[in-house]
């Protein structure tokens, strides 16, 4: 058995990205992916992050996994050696097959992305000189497709146009973003959106631009969207946040959060610990 390379971009991958475990005849027993993403402001610590997908028959699958991991330290070396690494996967909890592969292989299992409830402050919080939020419109195709292309330009890459469409159908939605006055002008700084329906609402997506992390801007942010969500009806407010994640531990934090439920678990294993 070998592993080759496909000959063109495979399911949006670049093929030195993509692995694909065949025998001599050329049945194929597998395939495994690896992407790599620059993350200083999401993880400070290891801002260099591989995610790998191994997709495989029993018989392939160290094949399949020792290339991978082999891929990883070639981009990590690529990318700044002297930063730490990490490479990770994601795996349903119920999923123990996939994590005792994982465990036995030297990945950290206990990384998830957890279901948070936040507790809505009293008012409406106090918004910094010369910041002000208002509501974002996003009623026309080019609003809503800047509105995406904005959220990925800040690490948010989960968010749609037809996702964005089903949250505004909701009963209860907002998209609030922060202005900041400079001297050449109003610029947009941070935005988020929350939907829900009845006495629920989950904050969907959020992001302050590079320039003005670390400020607390991002708790401002939070607590107004919060404070408007609550004066509809709204008592119970949810959100997502990644376990490793010191950035959006620390702003859950600031509204008492309680975790809910793990939704995935991200298995990870550090190159350089």
């Amino acid at each position: 058995m070998r592993v080759i390379h496909p000959q063109g971009i495979y399911n949006g991958n670049a093929p030195e990205n993509v692995f694909i475990a065949v025998d001599d005849m050329g049945t194929q027993y597998g395939v495994a992916t690896i992407v790599y993403q620059r993350q200083q402001d999401m993880f400070p610590d290891r801002p260099h992050n591989m995610f790998i997908t191994l997709d495989s028959q029993p018989a392939a699958q160290y094949l399949l996994f020792g290339a991978l991991m082999g891929r990883a330290q070639q981009l990590w070396h690529e990318n700044g050696a002297d930063q730490r690494a990490r490479v990770y996967t994601s795996v349903q909890p119920s999923d123990e097959g996939r994590l005792a592969f994982y465990e036995r292989n030297g990945f950290d299992i206990s990384v998830s992305e957890n279901a948070v409830r936040l507790e809505i402050p009293e008012g409406y919080g106090r918004e910094p000189m010369g910041c002000s939020t208002n509501q974002l419109p996003l009623n026309t195709l080019q609003d809503q497709m800047d509105f995406i292309c904005r959220l990925q330009q800040n690490g948010v890459n989960y968010i749609d146009q037809p996702l964005l469409q089903q949250m505004q159908i909701q009963p209860h939605f907002l998209g609030l973003g922060m202005i900041y006055n400079t001297q050449e002008g109003p610029r947009l700084i941070g935005e988020i959106i929350l939907a829900g329906q009845g006495s629920s609402c989950e904050v969907l997506a959020m992001y302050i631009i590079p320039e003005y992390r670390r400020q607390g801007l991002g708790r401002v942010l939070l607590h107004r969207a919060m404070a408007i969500v609550a004066a509809e009806g709204v008592n119970l407010i949810v959100g997502r946040i990644l376990s490793n994640s010191l950035p959006q531990c620390r702003l859950a934090a600031n509204f008492r959060s309680t975790i809910t439920r793990q939704e995935t678990l991200f298995p990870s294993l550090y190159l350089n610990p």
